[in-house]
């Protein structure tokens, strides 16, 4: 069997070595090409009723989620009853030439995730047509998220966030919101505390540009999955496994929404700590002034290596423990 730790160890992850991956245990089938003539690939599984659209690297920077979706693939691709239940379309790198260089944006400079709307872009076309044809119940969105994340007051890191997108500017709970919440929540009630503690909820403010809000405008029960980082695991080792324990918990989730009290869990979801900026990748303690620098780090890619380096720098006056902004090396949580 195939040891999934092995593969994709890094977060550069190049499309190439995507696609000789993925070729060995799927078909692939082109949906579309970049700007700079990339093919973007579809992997088609299962052949059950319940419909489920996933697409990651949106953002080409963004690798931990397409790890994470990867190891879910191979999970169901064993489980010939859980493909009678399920039919997915999964897209592992919507935009393999910011995947390529490493960038937020694609070839032309542009956010896909600010497109939803415009659809300028020969990747967001090619997402829009995959929509329109499989006409999926549930879309699962997956991001990552940077290290200055931490979990409402508590200035523990967001190893991972969820969101079940507003579908108008007034934040309604639409059926379809009221869905993707309940799920969220079964979800996060079924994790360990030594998770739940790690889990953030990413602001709601509506934004149609965005896919996430455009889909739910749509009725589409959608669930935004952001990976963001454990400790001091810049590989996100820990992360992807919960992006992949996630993913699968809410396909089983779906198999049994109509059973789902949603009203109850609607309370539990906003029981989720929301999304602060409280993480630094570590202090610099003056104690002449007695003052903490908190500093957080770009990523910089060289000859195909990730590098971490400082970037931003801001005075801390709240509170001076060196322990709130220098993370501890934690090992990976029992789930």
């Amino acid at each position: 069997m195939l040891n999934r730790e092995t593969v994709f160890h890094s977060r550069y992850l190049p499309p190439e070595l995507l696609t000789k991956v993925l070729q060995k245990y799927a078909v692939l089938e082109v949906i579309g090409k970049s700007v700079k003539n990339r093919p973007i690939y579809a992997v088609k599984v299962g052949s059950g009723s319940k419909k489920i659209l996933a697409w990651s690297q949106m953002h080409g920077n963004e690798s931990t989620t397409t790890r994470g979706l990867f190891d879910f693939f191979m999970r169901i691709n064993e489980d010939t009853s859980f493909l009678r239940s399920f039919s997915f379309v999964l897209l592992f790198q919507l935009n393999p030439d910011g995947a390529e260089g490493y960038t937020r944006q694609n070839a032309n400079g542009i956010d896909l995730n600010r497109d939803a709307v415009k659809q300028t872009q020969p990747e967001t076309q090619a997402f829009m047509k995959v929509l329109s044809d499989f006409s999926p119940d549930l879309c699962l969105n997956l991001h990552d998220q940077r290290t200055r994340f931490t979990v409402g007051r508590t200035q523990l890191e967001a190893a991972i966030s969820f969101l079940a997108p507003a579908a108008d500017e007034y934040r309604k709970l639409t059926d379809s919101r009221l869905s993707s919440m309940a799920l969220i929540a079964r979800l996060f009630e079924s994790f360990p505390k030594s998770v739940k503690q790690r889990v953030g909820r990413f602001n709601d403010s509506f934004d149609r540009n965005c896919f996430g809000d455009f889909l739910a405008h749509k009725g589409i029960p959608t669930i935004l999955i952001e990976a963001g980082q454990w400790g001091t695991d810049y590989d996100r080792v820990i992360t992807r496994r919960l992006v992949y324990e996630s993913l699968f918990g809410i396909a089983q989730g779906f198999l049994g929404l109509e059973s789902l009290s949603k009203n109850i869990l609607v309370k539990s979801y906003n029981n989720i700590p929301e999304n602060t900026e409280f993480g630094y990748d570590e202090g610099l303690y003056n104690k002449v002034e007695n003052t903490l620098t908190g500093i957080r780090y770009k990523e910089r890619l060289e000859n195909g290596t990730v590098f971490y380096e400082p970037d931003e720098y801001q005075l801390i006056n709240e509170d001076k423990s060196w322990s709130n902004f220098r993370y501890q090396v934690i090992d990976a949580p029992s789930l």
